[in-house]
């Protein structure tokens, strides 16, 4: 591991070329986060101290020297784009405050998991450090059932809700998380999961509904304790704060299949 990295933020839009207007997920209203590890730079390996935002708001997600994930490139990204990978053990990138308290949102993320999971991994979760009560998460593997899964309490019964799809190891997936404010879905590469609800209800109840939230942590969760690190890589997030159209997840789930070659 070498360098310690400040990311960059990058603001222009982007896309295939050619002579018309490239697409840009900025383009679909409510765009309230967005990370892409393309953004970052330095060397293939290096330590990542920041990740940036993109979106205009220059939101940095940070870590101490012994929790960093890794910045991997080329070869070692998806389809040749970076991703910022994480050990499992202790990495994760965190964001001190509440940067968004929507009532409903769509979340999508591209990711892969590295290892064989025996835990719950999270790919980005919002929760209350002086609590183990208060939580918002989107789960990249839900322990025991191998799924998707979106979790959120407030200091209540527990909303757990899982997609159908079993997850395989070393596979880039695009995942979605959506709440409209009143159920949850879930989509992986394109298409919709089947729901099962494991626990409490599927009421859609997002950021809004969960209190006292004083972080947003990519690859991990942090309470009392920080806990469920992904074993994995992750490549881009883009985060609405509202439940986006078919149409509007159309048009993102083909720029991410198009930039991560998900989908061959």
């Amino acid at each position: 591991m070498t360098g310690l990295l400040v990311v960059a933020t990058v603001n222009e839009a982007f896309g295939n070329g050619g002579g018309g207007a490239a697409f840009s997920p900025s383009d679909i209203a409510g765009l309230s986060l967005w990370m892409r590890a393309d953004d970052i730079s330095g060397n293939d390996g290096d330590e990542i101290s920041a990740w940036v935002s993109r979106e205009g708001n220059s939101y940095s997600f940070e870590q101490t020297l012994t929790k960093r994930p890794l910045l991997k490139k080329g070869a070692n990204g998806i389809n040749s784009q970076n991703i910022v990978r994480f050990d499992g053990v202790n990495d994760l990138l965190v964001y001190t405050g509440n940067l968004l308290s929507s009532s409903e949102g769509t979340v999508l993320i591209v990711y892969r998991l590295s290892a064989s999971p025996t835990a719950t991994q999270e790919l980005f979760s919002s929760a209350d450090t002086a609590l183990s009560t208060k939580y918002w998460t989107l789960e990249g593997y839900r322990s025991g059932a191998t799924k998707l899964a979106i979790i959120q309490r407030s200091a209540d019964t527990e909303d757990r809700i899982r997609g159908s799809t079993a997850l395989s190891v070393n596979t880039a997936y695009i995942a979605l998380f959506k709440s409209n404010g009143t159920a949850f879905s879930l989509r992986l590469n394109g298409a919709a999961e089947t729901l099962a609800v494991e626990s409490g209800a599927n009421n859609g109840d997002w950021l809004a509904e969960t209190a006292d939230r004083d972080n947003f942590v990519i690859g991990g969760l942090k309470l009392t304790s920080e806990s469920s690190f992904l074993k994995g890589d992750i490549a881009e997030i883009l985060m609405y704060d509202t439940g986006l159209s078919a149409a509007s997840i159309s048009l993102l789930e083909t720029y991410l299949d198009g930039r991560y070659a998900i989908n061959p």
